[in-house]
């Protein structure tokens, strides 16, 4: 890794789109952006906005505010088709917004198309403020779960975004901005293995120091204390999301692909019965989709929040057992070195469930620090490398032969 990095005109991110959230994270930014993966068509696309609209949309929130029409992109079977996207389908009345289904391919679900670009949107205005008329550049850094590696999925991901795509965000009052991204390069990697670079590195891709406890083989009621970096070290990488659950063996940044596996296991079913009973109970407090569960789950300072996760606790166990399990019978093949890091949606999601059943393991388990965002960082930290732009060159070489 190098921490002087080439300034392109293409502006690099790191994608994660995923059955439940788009993670989003893109170059010099600090913080990541997450778009849930749900929307609502707009029937009465004609309609020129509410003049006495209060709300204001600003650069900062316009993510909450997702009102687009996708005018054209070849990622999508049809266009000039407007939609609520993400936040702003909890905005609807109680109507339900149509998510992933269950056994969703990423690489060709549209719902998860038209919410990355949507996030490039977001960023694209966050940058020009001031211009309703915006065209921005960007190499996309895709990924995949284990249990979809295959050559022709990753290619149909990244290709059907390289391109153009044109879009008009509708704010409240009427106005409209036109947005056009252009996508230069995309390519694909698995999701378990990349979000070792965001574990290993740094964004500036300096590497990242841990402090950890390991066996004093001197004297074993005194573990030695010390710290680290893992460059050259085992890794589980355990990353738990909405359908997926990939457990990738690394050494460093380098994936051991024979020893890994991929299970359809994640948050989303078990969020989905939760949701089931907790309907049955609450008639006048109803969860009408995934994303209003994560609001609600995830924020603390609305109403019933609390409710929620004492709710949910025991519906999360048996799925956490499975969890576990997974990561037990590939981690007692490794080295007693190595670490098991857990991150994505659900690290969050399972982590109370989870740790008493690790038990055995404790000192070697770390809960990535914001885990929603790992797989996304770790594309960008990749995406700033010379390997990727390597990647890229090869590519426009062959489209001019």
């Amino acid at each position: 890794m190098t921490k002087k990095r080439t300034k392109n005109v293409a502006r690099k991110a790191g994608v994660d789109g995923g059955n439940g959230e788009t993670k989003m994270y893109f170059e010099g930014v600090e913080e990541g952006l997450a778009i849930p993966t749900a929307e609502l068509i707009v029937i009465n696309a004609k309609s020129k906005g509410n003049f006495l609209a209060t709300e204001v949309v600003t650069p900062k929130n316009i993510h909450e505010h997702l009102d687009i029409t996708f005018v054209s992109s070849k990622a999508l079977s049809k266009t000039n088709e407007r939609y609520l996207i993400g936040k702003r389908t909890l905005k609807s009345m109680g109507a339900k917004p149509k998510e992933t289904p269950k056994h969703a391919q990423k690489h060709t679900s549209e719902i998860v198309a038209r919410t990355v670009l949507a996030g490039l949107l977001v960023d694209a205005v966050r940058n020009n403020p001031e211009s309703k008329t915006i065209t921005a550049h960007y190499d996309l850094n895709l990924a995949l779960p284990l249990n979809q590696i295959d050559e022709e999925a990753f290619q149909i991901h990244a290709e059907r975004f390289i391109g153009t795509h044109a879009m008009k965000f509708h704010c409240p009052n009427g106005e409209e901005i036109t947005v056009t991204i252009v996508i230069e390069f995309a390519m694909t990697l698995p999701e378990g293995a990349i979000g070792s670079y965001a574990v290993v590195y740094n964004l500036d891709g300096s590497l990242k120091p841990y402090e950890i406890v390991e066996e004093n083989p001197d004297n074993e009621s005194e573990p030695i204390k010390s710290v680290v970096t893992f460059e050259d070290r085992e890794l589980l990488m355990g990353d738990i999301g909405a359908g997926s659950l990939d457990c990738a063996v690394m050494f460093g940044v380098d994936f051991d692909y024979e020893n890994s596996e991929g299970f359809e296991l994640g948050t989303k079913e078990s969020v989905n019965k939760i949701r089931t009973e907790w309907n049955k109970q609450q008639k006048q407090d109803q969860i009408n989709s995934l994303t209003q569960f994560t609001e609600i789950y995830s924020n603390t300072e609305i109403f019933n929040s609390t409710k929620l996760q004492n709710f949910s606790a025991m519906y999360l166990n048996d799925d956490a057992i499975v969890i576990a399990d997974s990561l037990k019978s590939i981690y007692e093949k490794m080295p007693s070195r190595a670490r098991i890091v857990l991150y994505g949606g659900g690290a969050i999601l399972y982590k109370n469930a989870l740790m008493p059943l690790l038990e055995e393991y404790s000192d070697k388990v770390i809960f990535a620090p914001d885990p929603k965002f790992t797989t996304a960082k770790g594309l960008l930290i990749f995406a700033l490398t010379p390997a990727f732009e390597e990647i890229k060159s090869i590519y426009l070489e062959a489209l001019s032969v």
